[in-house]
């Protein structure tokens, strides 16, 4: 009944009218036309060969497009078929039988009606889960205070040092590149940011933690929370995350939103006790052929 066929230059309208459909299946699936219309004549026909389209009695009913990072590795930049055809898995079957065997398959994804129960009915299996947490800002109330404790506001063009220091000494890992001062004007420049949701903790006169606020659309977003390890265990992620929340209430947000990494429990029960729920969830997915 199925059957994949390459991507061509003539069949990139029936891709088109897949690609619209993407975020049916899973948010995070990537745009293929934003990234192919970036690329020169020769790497868009290069790029023919990581899309298959799923064929079913004459029509494309999905699709699949991946990009290899070695021999051995590739990831899975979006993946789409119609949740509601009856033959869902069997042509789920026959995109992923067009992949590479003996080789590792990653894909991002967003929980949405039954995405995470179709990838697992496939082989998919969790690496990696992140929460994504709400707060209706309206009911917060509360408020922690500590003696030599202070919040301080970010300033352009005397922190971005200062916050640099902290986020590479707060996130460091054996894994993780560490910042540079460069990333921090880099970050100051984008869409993203806001001017004032950036602020700083201090014990005394040291700096010892930093929290920030960014815009998704018109929703704001906490990320970079953290204090050093030496003043963990205090209460003062608590204090940077009241003094995050109350910024927002003063400026008119309704609602503020998070991740957090399902495995971080110290991080994810501080927000459960300032009222933030968890309301979905993104996976990194991976397949092995």
């Amino acid at each position: 009944m199925y059957s994949c066929i390459n991507l061509s230059r003539k069949r990139l309208k029936n891709l088109s009218i897949l690609n619209d459909k993407r975020k049916l299946f899973n948010e995070l699936n990537e745009d293929f036309f934003q990234y192919y219309n970036t690329l020169g004549f020769t790497k868009q026909f290069l790029l023919y060969r990581y899309v298959k389209l799923l064929n079913k009695n004459d029509d494309m009913t999905g699709y699949i497009w991946f990009s290899k990072y070695d021999d051995r590795h590739y990831v899975i930049n979006s993946m789409y078929i119609d949740e509601n055809d009856e033959d869902l898995i069997e042509g789920l079957v026959r995109l992923i039988d067009e992949l590479k065997p003996r080789a590792f398959y990653a894909y991002h994804c967003e929980r949405k009606g039954i995405n995470f129960s179709v990838l697992e009915e496939l082989g998919f299996y969790k690496r990696e889960s992140t929460y994504i947490m709400s707060l209706n800002i309206s009911t917060f109330n509360s408020i922690s205070s500590s003696d030599g404790i202070y919040i301080e506001p970010f300033k352009k063009g005397l922190h971005e040092k200062i916050r640099c220091n902290i986020q590479n000494e707060v996130f460091k890992n054996d894994s993780r590149i560490p910042l540079s001062v460069e990333d921090i004007y880099y970050d100051e420049t984008q869409e993203y940011y806001y001017n004032e949701g950036s602020i700083f903790l201090k014990k005394d006169k040291e700096y010892v933690g930093y929290g920030q606020i960014i815009m998704d659309g018109d929703v704001p977003t906490i990320v970079n929370v953290g204090v050093i390890q030496a003043y963990r265990g205090n209460g003062y992620g608590r204090m940077l995350m009241e003094a995050l929340i109350r910024i927002m209430i003063d400026n008119g947000f309704k609602r503020a939103v998070l991740k957090v990494s399902a495995n971080n429990s110290t991080a994810l029960n501080l927000y459960k006790s300032l009222g933030f729920k968890i309301y979905n969830e993104t996976c990194i997915w991976e397949l092995k052929k």
